[in-house]
């Protein structure tokens, strides 16, 4: 449904009619049915623009979470995901960087709970 542009039903007067689709088929109430089922979650699902117009939308930056050291990091050390925290406030990387950073060498020395950014990084 989340994507569908066509949906492929068959259909038939009597659902115990002897045949090979009858049995597997939809009947008028069936169908009725399927409509009304169809429109509903057109409704429930709403649309992609309904998202970007919450009044809430503001906020959005402030509940993602960026990335944190756990423990100090010296530099040269080689960062694990056991050396990183994902929580807010959000920083310059996201916890979807977390393959971009595993194994990477941090450039300097970092206190502990510090956001890692870019900067920070050798490439």
């Amino acid at each position: 449904m989340l994507g569908a542009e066509v949906i492929e039903t068959h259909f038939t007067l009597d659902t115990t009619k002897k045949g090979a689709d009858h049995y597997h088929s939809i009947d008028a109430e069936m169908l009725k049915q399927l409509v009304a089922d169809i429109n509903i979650f057109q409704q429930m699902k709403g649309t992609e623009q309904a998202c970007y117009n919450r009044s809430d939308r503001k906020y959005a930056t402030q509940y993602r979470r960026g990335v944190f050291t756990v423990k100090q990091l010296k530099k040269g050390h080689i960062i694990r995901k056991e050396d990183l925290l994902f929580c807010r406030p959000t920083s310059q990387l996201k916890p979807e960087d977390l393959k971009w950073l595993d194994g990477r060498v941090i450039k300097k020395d970092i206190d502990v709970f510090t956001a890692i950014d870019k900067e920070m990084i050798e490439y």
